[in-house]
């Protein structure tokens, strides 16, 4: 199964109030280290509508959170294939940091 990996350091615009990631970020890293999973496949997705008339939309997000983000943490995103069908392809993301799953 081909999976790629994304490493990032949290820096301090990423954190809230609180001193943790403020949960919107999340949403932007899943959606770059899906633009480098299709990426790692030769897929540049803004150039198959243009070239192919393929468009990629999003049908559906959630993140379950087990542990807050920190600032000066490094965590890695894990992207893979879950399932693929005629229509629909579901791409799975796992945020991991030293300290275990942050979802």
């Amino acid at each position: 199964m081909k999976k790629t990996t994304v490493k990032r350091q949290i820096v301090w615009g990423d954190l809230d109030s609180l001193g943790i990631v403020f949960y919107p970020h999340y949403y932007e890293w899943i959606d770059a280290s899906g633009h480098v999973f299709f990426q790692s496949l030769n897929l540049a997705l803004g150039s198959l509508w243009k070239e192919r008339g393929i468009a990629f939309v999003l049908l559906e997000t959630g993140c379950r959170y087990y542990l807050p983000g920190r600032y000066n943490e490094w965590i890695k995103i894990v992207t893979y294939i879950d399932d693929i069908s005629d229509k629909v392809v579901l791409l799975r993301h796992a945020h991991v940091s030293r300290t275990g799953p942050l979802w």
